[in-house]
């Protein structure tokens, strides 16, 4: 069965996925539900100095998901990114 990250995968594409994920992850940076792993990965997302809740199409996801379900899911999201550049190292 395809994970929720696959999933989501066929029908956006990693950049925009990223900058939804790091817009969500940033409005929470101080929240204390957010890991500091994932917060540090979303500072490399978007460009420095942007407020998070300047990118409305994101908004959404950021106002209708429970932090601690969003960080596990960027957990998440981000291991199949390194499994995506593996893959592509291979070829």
């Amino acid at each position: 069965m395809k994970n929720a990250v696959d999933t989501l995968l066929e029908s956006h594409s990693t950049e925009e996925v990223s900058k939804a994920l790091a817009v969500y992850t940033l409005t929470y940076r101080n929240d204390g539900r957010i890991s500091k792993a994932n917060i540090e990965w979303a500072d490399t997302i978007l460009p420095d100095g942007l407020e998070p809740r300047a990118l409305s199409p994101y908004i959404y996801l950021e106002t209708r998901s429970h932090p601690v379900v969003i960080d596990g899911y960027t957990s998440s999201y981000r291991e199949k990114l390194l499994e995506l550049a593996k893959e592509q190292e291979q070829k």
